[in-house]
């Protein structure tokens, strides 16, 4: 089939969601509320979903393979899910207090993935906004080593050198931090350090030059927001090293990772961060999200 008639057929078959498109587009940018589900020439509009499968606005039916970008890690509306959050709902959602619920879950979290102390948020964003502000906070100092190419959630701290220009983006080895969104100021940017993803050699030298300024080094420890792209674990050893010299602490985003391996990417390559980020499939596409470290590091957190 060609790609004409095949975008022939797609129209002839959800004109509900392409209707839809043309109501959303008067009321928000894009007619979407992530740019991730912009899609030419609309996005599809879901009425419902069950297990693999879900089913359009139009009654069309597909497997789905996304899983909301990997958070469903047991499919749609699974029914020991479904039956706890009717328990949620029928007895109360929030409080504005803590729960028995919350301790359980904090015992569970900081003995499967080996870490002293855990903090919940609602979103892979705000937790991974916590790991930096923690780093800095710790170490006392302001700039964060990222890789070109990581998405670590939309906020000023990481939103940087993401899918640069490539005339902006420098050489291969130095990359240019770049802000990766109109609105963000270039002081941002000048606090991140940008290294390429994979390059032992690369990241020392950058290293050599800012080592001293930098709180600590985040990444994903398979990069699954750049395509997956599994690291030599070598490398993953040589940064744990390099943290350590330079006194600096290792983040692990493990957003998309911690529900794809029982103890995170750690239990697979051996290496350990001082910090590890938790979301996604971790809560069964839950809005939820944890952040956990030793216990020294999580000292730096006060009241108010």
């Amino acid at each position: 089939m060609s790609e004409e008639s095949f975008l022939e057929e797609f129209k002839s078959k959800t004109s509900r969601s392409s209707q839809l498109y043309e109501d959303a587009k008067k009321l928000t940018p894009y007619g979407v509320h992530s740019n991730w589900r912009i899609f030419d020439p609309y996005p599809l509009f879901m009425r419902s979903g069950k297990g693999p499968r879900i089913w359009d606005v139009d009654g069309n039916e597909y497997i789905d393979f996304n899983m909301a970008f990997g958070a469903l890690g047991v499919g749609h509306a699974h029914p020991i899910l479904v039956e706890e959050m009717r328990k949620v709902v029928e007895n109360g959602t929030i409080f504005g207090f803590e729960s028995e619920k919350s301790v359980k879950t904090a015992k569970v979290l900081t003995s499967r993935f080996g870490y002293d102390i855990v903090r919940f948020a609602t979103t892979g964003l705000e937790a991974t906004l916590l790991a930096v502000r923690l780093a800095r906070a710790f170490t006392g100092r302001k700039k964060i080593l990222k890789f070109e190419g990581c998405f670590h959630g939309t906020h000023e701290p990481l939103m940087v050198s993401v899918k640069p220009n490539i005339y902006r983006a420098g050489h291969i080895k130095t990359p240019n931090s770049v802000p990766a969104s109109m609105g963000m100021p270039e002081e941002f940017a000048n606090l991140v350090v940008a290294a390429p993803f994979g390059d032992y050699d690369a990241v020392e030298k950058i290293m050599q030059q800012h080592g001293n300024q930098v709180a600590g080094i985040i990444l994903e420890p398979i990069a699954m927001n750049m395509g997956v792209v599994i690291p030599d674990i070598e490398f993953l050893k040589g940064l744990r090293e390099i943290a350590d010299e330079y006194n600096c602490l290792l983040i692990f985003d493990e957003v998309k990772t911690s529900g794809k391996f029982y103890r995170g990417v750690q239990e697979w390559c051996g290496v350990k961060g001082d910090v590890m980020v938790a979301a996604k499939s971790i809560a069964g596409g839950y809005p939820f999200s944890a952040v956990m470290a030793r216990k020294e590091i999580f000292e730096v957190v006060g009241p108010g």
